[in-house]
């Protein structure tokens, strides 16, 4: 009985080395890897999601700009293997070339239906394809162009310009006048999707200035439910 110990004991540590190597081996030829993300065992590329969440998109980017490819893959456990691309031939391939064979999936349909409900963005098959028929020939009309085209041109003129102008002026005045140009931007799209889309102003660049009172109700709520969605993507996967 003793002997049938110590042989096990002698095998047993070789046993567990080769298999472990075995293992990584088999787990590196089907988890997608990418430059500058590790993948640890049993936890995959989770400890990484985890560190980066609270910078998630600057993370994703500076990894997909440093990667030759402009894509990264990954693996969570309880989730099948992932691709985050840049590459603009990806981007082509999944959304126009061969946009059926990359359906979205009832698992990712159901963390934007709270959102988006199964509207053009958010649906795949038949219900795809007749909503995109029908987006395609309202988009098509001269008139709905001619339409974006001037409230694209009124806020530029009456609210984005003067707002620079307004900074610049300021400024030469002595004082330093600082723009957070990402909240302007978002502000100016806001101000012009809600036109074209809703036909309702919500004046987020109204009087020349970006005033935390000029935001409305609907742009703030607009912007929680875009955290919370993708609070809820990330918690779940």
């Amino acid at each position: 009985m003793d002997s049938y110990y110590c042989s096990m004991l002698f095998f047993l540590p070789p046993i567990l080395y080769v298999s472990y190597h075995l293992t990584r081996i088999l787990a590196d030829k089907k988890k997608p890897t990418t430059h500058g993300l590790k993948a640890h065992p049993l936890l995959g590329h989770l400890p990484a999601f985890v560190n980066n969440s609270h910078r998630f998109l600057d993370w994703t980017t500076e990894l997909i700009v440093g990667s030759p490819e402009m894509r990264m893959g990954f693996w969570i456990p309880g989730m099948r293997t992932g691709i985050i691309t840049g590459n603009p031939a990806d981007v082509e391939h999944i959304l126009r070339t061969n946009f059926a064979n990359y359906p979205k999936g009832e698992h990712a349909i159901g963390m934007l239906e709270d959102f988006l409900g199964h509207g053009l963005f958010n649906s795949d098959g038949e219900q795809w394809l007749w909503q995109r028929k029908n987006a395609s020939y309202e988009f098509s009309k001269r008139s709905l162009r001619r339409f974006v085209v001037d409230v694209v041109q009124a806020e530029v003129a009456d609210r984005f310009l003067p707002l620079l102008r307004r900074a610049a002026g300021d400024g030469r005045g002595g004082d330093i006048v600082v723009l957070d140009l990402q909240e302007v931007l978002q502000r100016f799209g806001f101000d012009t999707i809600c036109m074209v889309a809703f036909g309702h102003d919500p004046r987020c660049l109204a009087d020349g200035g970006v005033l935390e009172e000029a935001k409305s109700e609907f742009m703030h709520n607009f912007g929680e439910a875009l955290d919370l969605t993708e609070t809820k993507r990330l918690t779940k996967t």
